[in-house]
């Protein structure tokens, strides 16, 4: 079983020696190197990082930008051996469960590389939904993303999206999925 709490500085410690990510995600894990996340947003003072167990086992890490402000951006970071491993939306739904019953967000917002369409799916069955896209340089490179949000109303801890269903609400006229992203719907 997962958990969460607040990061700790011996954490911090242990995520920047993490091994590389393979070759899938490669690019990815500067997130957790020095001048990383950690280190973005570690004094950041309305910033909140959490760390993520596996029976004590330090697993990943999350993060809201900034709980001051109605909807913070989310962000996560794995170890590389828990990659692909199904573990993601468990600790979407944990730090957003701890993101809404401890502050008074309305919502959150994150951006998800438009190339990583497995995180995407998940983002989408958890009940996020693209609110728009953008292109931004990272480390030198431009990356395109999509932009997606939930609100604290569409925000439901304790299950996904069920074929059928739709966390975008009525008439709201948003499409779940890009056209270059097609889901079957209803199965």
């Amino acid at each position: 079983m997962l958990t969460i709490r607040p990061i700790k500085a011996q954490d911090r410690d242990l995520i920047t020696c993490w091994p590389a990510y393979p070759e899938e995600f490669r690019g990815l894990d500067y997130a957790l190197r020095s001048g990383g996340w950690l280190d973005e947003y570690g004094q950041k003072e309305n910033a909140k990082i959490y760390a993520i167990e596996e029976s004590g086992d330090l697993v990943g890490f999350t993060l809201l930008s900034d709980v001051s402000i109605p909807s913070p951006e989310f962000r996560i970071a794995l170890r590389a051996d828990r990659l692909g491993r199904g573990d993601g939306e468990e600790i979407v739904r944990l730090t957003l469960s701890e993101g809404f019953s401890s502050f008074p967000l309305t919502g959150v917002h994150l951006l998800v590389r438009k190339k990583n369409v497995r995180a995407y799916r998940l983002y989408i069955r958890v009940g996020f939904r693209v609110v728009g896209e953008t292109v931004l340089d990272v480390r030198g490179e431009k990356t395109d993303f999509w932009l997606m949000e939930i609100g604290r109303e569409d925000f439901l801890p304790s299950r996904s999206v069920l074929p059928g269903e739709s966390f975008f609400g009525q008439g709201s006229g948003v499409t779940p999925a890009p056209e270059t992203l097609t889901r079957k719907e209803g199965g």
